[in-house]
């Protein structure tokens, strides 16, 4: 019987939960997940943990790796000779000997996905795509994307070699996020390319993200949406994209939305971004400077520093949430020696809903707490095994000078009686 239930549970485990119990009715998507995008807290899941590949969504570490290299005037000159491996992969139509700046280039992969761009980014950055795709898999580990895999920069895995997840896409999210360059590129609407041959004019394109595109499946445009961009597959697609509406940024990831001609899938994201925006709602969970707990410090005369949060934590929960399924989790430095400044980080505190992470803050020393040498005797001679060990000592102490002074009194009573018998005065 436990048996049977440790492999349920472990079933569970793996398929993931949905974070409040609620799946989201108007989303057909198999797997979608919303997120917070301050903090990666996550409102809404749904088979989070479930394997699929990155596709075109490895462009957008391909965007952040170019980011950290190149200046976005520098301009590079085509010479992949790579075939283009998806449906997008040189619609810009650029040949051999073309030159684009590196800009233009993630606008191309971006807003178009670009096989062909994405390709050229790689070999300028790292000399070639295998060494590159190297690159783009150690940047996954450092940001902590634990399940992902890329197999190149554009997503053409015709060996089946990529993986991820909607956790790890989201955590890609975040990042792309922090680069405002990769935001305002994704959330433009239209883009202009040189003419492929002299003579020419200015060739505009428009985004193939149609929460954002005006001109392009105009039907589904998000007045919330900020950008990322889609995955197109041969019978479903998937979405990864950013939205802000009353001060409050969410990500969603909807992955193998089916009915891929019907544009289901950015039915699944609008409604997956309103019931974020309207069913959930900010709240207090600690105001700033607020004490949440205690740490034990040495060589200081209290021997322990208060702690509070560095900033106020609010969190996003449901609108019918319930107080009391608020907990939290505290780690902190204890044991650590003074000096300890005010202002110290000497912990964090997380926050849960229903066993969900919500929210997070440092732990800061609230006051000063200076070395002091007489703490050190405070502390150690006079803890409360010491001072029974000082007792006894004390009582050993006495108990021999009584002894002494008492055979000093004998000594003394011998001498006089001596005196007496002899009749001496000495």
């Amino acid at each position: 019987m436990i048996k049977k239930l440790a492999a349920v549970l472990a079933l569970l485990l793996m398929l993931g939960n949905c974070a409040y119990a609620k799946p989201v009715k108007t989303v057909n998507a198999p797997t979608y997940l919303l997120a917070n995008a301050d903090d990666g807290a996550i409102l809404v899941q749904e088979n989070c943990t479930t394997e699929v590949k990155p596709g075109d969504f490895s462009k957008i570490m391909t965007a952040i790796l170019a980011c950290e290299k190149f200046q976005m005037t520098d301009l590079l000159t085509f010479k992949n000779e790579l075939a283009f491996n998806n449906n997008f992969g040189n619609i810009a139509s650029v040949k051999n000997g073309y030159r684009l700046t590196v800009l233009q280039h993630l606008q191309n992969m971006l807003l178009l996905y670009s096989d062909a761009s994405a390709n050229e980014l790689a070999i300028a950055h790292s000399g070639s795509v295998e060494k590159f795709t190297e690159q783009m898999n150690k940047k996954a580990k450092e940001f902590g994307m634990t399940d992902t895999v890329f197999s190149s920069p554009s997503g053409y895995d015709p060996d089946s070699l990529s993986t991820t997840t909607a956790k790890d896409l989201v955590i890609l999210a975040r990042k792309a996020c922090d680069n405002d360059t990769i935001i305002s590129i994704t959330s433009t609407d239209v883009f202009y390319l040189p003419p492929v041959s002299s003579g020419g004019s200015n060739r505009m394109f428009s985004s193939r993200n149609h929460l954002i595109s005006r001109y392009t499946y105009s039907a589904y445009t998000y007045k919330a949406a900020q950008g990322l961009m889609s995955n197109v597959g041969k019978d479903s697609s998937s979405f990864l994209g950013v939205a802000d509406k009353n001060d409050r940024k969410l990500i969603a990831v909807v992955l193998n939305s089916p009915d891929n001609k019907d544009m289901t899938v950015y039915k699944d994201v609008i409604n997956l971004f309103e019931e974020g925006f309207n069913n959930f709602r900010s709240i207090s969970i600690a105001s700033e400077q607020e004490i949440i707990s205690e740490a034990k410090i040495k060589g200081s005369w209290n021997g322990n520093v208060l702690l509070c949060v560095d900033t106020a934590v609010t969190a996003f929960v449901p609108n019918d949430y319930d107080k009391g399924l608020i907990t939290n989790e505290i780690t902190k430095d204890d044991g650590k020696w003074a000096p300890v400044k005010k202002g110290d980080i000497m912990g964090k505190v997380k926050y849960y809903y229903d066993e969900n992470f919500i929210a997070e803050a440092n732990l800061i020393a609230v006051k000063d707490e200076n070395f002091n040498i007489l703490a050190i005797l405070k502390n150690t001679l006079f803890t409360k095994l010491n001072a029974y060990l000082l007792l006894i000592v004390l009582v050993i102490v006495l108990a021999v000078l009584y002894l002494r002074y008492t055979s000093i009194i004998k000594k003394e009573k011998r001498k006089k009686k001596r005196r007496e018998i002899t009749g001496r005065k000495n």
